[in-house]
C-alpha cells in the first residue's frame, strides 16, 4: 500500500477479500444497477476462463472509494457494476450450498462477504449497499438467503424499475452459469470442491487497484482521469463527474439538478440507450454548435475548464431543459397542452423516427411561446416530407441546418415560424422539385408510406389538419397493388417489379387485409377488394389493367395534391 498526493493506493486488493473486510455503499447520486446480460455473461466467462487455466490472478481494473468518517462504510466512486455484479455470483454459489443443504459452506460465503447480522439485535446488513434505488430490491433479492420472507417477497415483486429487472435477470443469469459448473461434476463432493475453487478464487484472485481519496472532488478528478479514454461504461457517469469536480462549494447545487434532471427524462418513458448523453449532446448542440458524441466530453471539458459558475449555469440549463426534452420524447405529456395543435406535430415527427431534428425541436420547446411553438412544428414537418422525399435528410447537412436553426431561436435571432421558414428555405426542396420527387418516389418504409397516404386522403376530403395525421398503424395495412410477389397472371419481368412495387402509386390504404387467396392475383380480380372510405383507394376498383402507365398516372395525381398537403408556408 502506498500514498500519493492524498490518494492510498493499495495494489493487492481483491473484490472478495475487499468484500470481507470492508464494510462499502453507492452513494444516492450514482446511477443505478446498469449491466445487461451480455455483460454479466461477459463477467462471468472471464472469472471461469481465469479459473479453467489455473490462473493466479484476474485483474478487474480500478476501484475508486472516499470514506470521510472511519466509522461509515467506503463510498464507492467507482466499481459498484463490478461489485455488485461479483455478489451476485457470491450469493449464487451460496444459494446453491443452500438449496443442498450445506449450511458450513453457506455461511463460509454469507457472513465475510454478502451480509452480517447484528449480535445483539439480528438484524442484517449488507456489505454492500447500493444506491437508495436499487438498495433494499438488490439485498432482500440477491443478499437474502432463498427461503425467508424478504427473498420470497422480491422474487415475487412486479418489477417496474430498469434497475431492478437488470438485477433480477443478473441474479437469474448467473444462477443458470452456477447451475452448469456444478452439472459438469457427478457427485456431491465434486459440486462443492468446484464451487468451493470459485470462491477462493473469488477471495484470492479477483485482482483490483484500490484507491482510496480523502474527498468527493478529488475522487471526480481520479474517476475522470482514469476514464480519460471515454470509455463507453460510464460516459453520463463521466460527464457528471467531471461537472461535480468543477462545482466547488457549488457541489450539492450541481448534484441536485443533475438528479432533476435524471428525474424529469426518466419519467418519458424512453427505452432509447444513451438516454442522458443523447440528450446532453442535443442540448449542448442546440446552444453552441453540432457536436458528435465523441466530441462531447472535450467540448464541455474546455468551456467550463476551472470556472465553478459555468459548472453551475450548465447543470441548471439541463434540468430546466430536461422537461422540453422529455415531452419532445413523449407526445402525450402535458407540456403540449398549452400549444394548440402542437402535440399532433411532434407525434408525426416521432412517426417519421428523425433524430437530427431533435436539437432544433428543443429549441423551440425551450425557448419559444404559445402559437409560435404549434407553427414551428408544422413547419418542420412539413420540411421533413420534403426532405424524405427527395432525398436531403443525408450526408448530414440538413442536421447542420437544423442545428444552427436551434443556436438561433437560442441567441433570439428567429423568433417565429415565419423567421425559421425563411432560414431553413433554401435548404428544403421548393414546390417544382417537390412534385417532380413525389411523382416517382419509392418507399420501402410502411410506416412512412402509411403517413403520406393517410396526409393524401386528408387533404384530398379537404381536413385543415391533412399534414399532422400519422397513420393508424393498427387499423390500416398497406396494400400492394401490383403484388411483391405476384402470380402468373401479371406480365411483368421481375426487374421491373422490383422498380414499381414500392412507387406510392402502386400503394393503397385498407382498412382490413385483402383476403390471402387473392392477394397476389391480377388486377382485375383484386379490384372488387377495394371498395373503401379512402378516395385514393376506392378509385382502384374500376381499373382491369395495372401496370407502369397506370401507377405513373395515378402517382402523379397525387403529386399534384402533395404540394397542397405540405406547403411551404408557416
Amino acid at each position: 500500500m502506498s500514498m500519493i498526493g492524498g490518494i492510498v493506493i493499495d495494489g493487492k486488493a481483491t473484490i472478495g477479500n475487499s468484500l470481507a473486510i470492508k464494510s462499502l455503499k453507492v452513494p444516492f447520486y450514482q446511477r443505478s444497477y446498469a449491466w445487461k446480460e451480455k455483460h454479466v455473461l461477459e463477467f462471468f466467462q472471464d472469472l471461469q476462463n481465469a479459473i479453467q487455466v489455473k490462473a493466479p490472478e484476474y485483474f478487474l481494473g480500478s476501484i475508486v472509494v472516499t470514506q470521510k468518517d472511519s466509522t461509515e462504510p467506503e463510498s464507492v466512486v467507482d466499481g459498484q457494476q463490478r461489485i455488485a455484479t461479483a455478489m451476485i455470483v457470491l450469493a449464487a454459489i451460496r444459494d446453491y450450498f443452500c438449496g443442498v443443504g450445506d449450511d458450513r459452506h453457506a455461511d463460509e460465503i454469507d457472513r465475510p462477504c454478502l451480509i452480517v447480522r447484528d449480535f445483539r439485535t439480528g438484524v442484517p446488513t449488507p456489505k454492500f449497499a447500493m444506491n437508495d434505488a436499487d438498495r433494499e430490491y438488490f439485498t432482500n433479492r440477491v443478499l437474502m438467503r432463498p427461503g425467508t420472507t424478504e427473498r420470497l417477497a422480491a422474487e415475487a415483486q412486479v418489477l417496474t424499475k430498469e434497475s431492478h429487472k437488470l438485477i433480477n435477470g443478473a441474479a437469474k443469469t448467473i444462477k443458470a452459469k452456477v447451475d452448469e459448473v456444478v452439472g459438469r461434476h457427478g457427485d456431491a463432493q465434486a459440486k462443492a470442491e468446484a464451487l468451493g475453487e470459485w470462491f477462493e478464487f473469488i477471495k484470492t484472485g479477483t485482482r483490483v487497484i484500490w484507491l482510496s481519496v480523502e474527498d468527493e472532488a478529488k475522487a471526480y478528478i481520479m474517476f475522470e482521469t482514469l476514464n480519460d479514454r471515454g470509455l463507453e461504461l460510464s460516459k453520463a457517469d463521466l460527464l457528471k463527474n467531471f461537472l461535480l469536480s468543477r462545482s466547488g462549494k457549488r457541489v450539492t447545487e450541481v448534484l441536485n439538478r443533475w438528479i432533476g434532471m435524471q428525474a424529469v427524462l426518466d419519467s418519458s418513458g424512453s427505452e432509447e440507450e444513451s438516454l442522458l448523453v443523447t440528450y446532453i449532446r442535443y442540448f449542448w448542440s442546440a446552444t453552441h454548435k453540432l457536436t458528435r458524441e465523441r466530441e462531447l466530453y472535450a467540448a464541455i471539458k474546455d468551456e467550463i475548464r476551472g470556472s465553478e459558475q459555468k459548472a453551475f449555469k450548465l447543470a441548471d440549463d439541463l434540468s430546466v431543459a430536461a422537461a422540453a426534452y422529455s415531452a419532445i420524447l413523449n407526445s402525450s405529456s402535458p407540456f403540449w397542452s398549452e400549444y394548440g395543435d402542437s402535440i399532433h406535430s411532434i407525434r408525426t415527427l416521432n412517426h417519421f423516427r428523425l433524430k437530427q431534428v431533435r436539437p432544433l425541436l428543443l429549441a423551440i420547446a425551450s425557448k419559444m411561446k404559445g402559437r409560435h411553438v404549434e407553427k414551428c412544428l408544422k413547419v418542420l414537418v412539413r420540411c421533413s416530407v420534403r426532405l424524405l422525399i427527395v432525398g436531403g435528410l443525408g450526408g448530414g447537412q440538413i442536421e447542420e441546418k437544423y442545428t444552427e436553426a436551434a443556436n438561433r431561436i437560442f441567441s433570439n435571432q428567429i423568433k417565429s415560424a415565419t423567421g425559421l421558414l425563411d432560414f431553413l428555405r433554401p435548404s428544403v426542396p421548393n414546390d417544382p422539385e417537390f412534385r417532380a420527387a413525389f411523382a416517382y418516389a419509392r418507399v420501402s418504409q410502411p410506416h412512412l408510406a402509411r403517413y403520406y397516404l393517410r396526409a393524401l386522403e386528408m387533404a384530398k376530403k379537404n381536413d385543415p389538419k391533412a399534414e399532422w395525421q400519422p397513420s393508424e398503424e393498427k387499423k390500416i395495412t398497406l396494400e400492394h397493388v401490383l403484388p411483391q410477389h405476384p402470380s402468373s397472371e401479371w406480365p411483368i419481368k421481375p426487374e421491373v417489379v422490383e422498380s414499381l412495387v414500392d412507387r406510392l402509386g402502386n400503394l393503397a390504404l385498407l382498412t382490413k387485409r385483402v383476403n390471402k387467396n387473392i392477394a397476389n392475383r391480377y388486377i382485375n380480380v383484386k379490384a372488387p377488394q377495394y371498395d373503401s372510405t379512402y378516395a385514393f383507394t376506392k378509385e382502384l376498383k374500376n381499373y382491369s389493367n395495372w401496370g407502369e402507365k397506370e401507377i405513373d398516372e395515378r402517382q402523379q395525381r397525387m403529386a399534384q395534391l402533395a404540394v397542397k398537403t405540405w406547403p411551404l408556408k408557416a
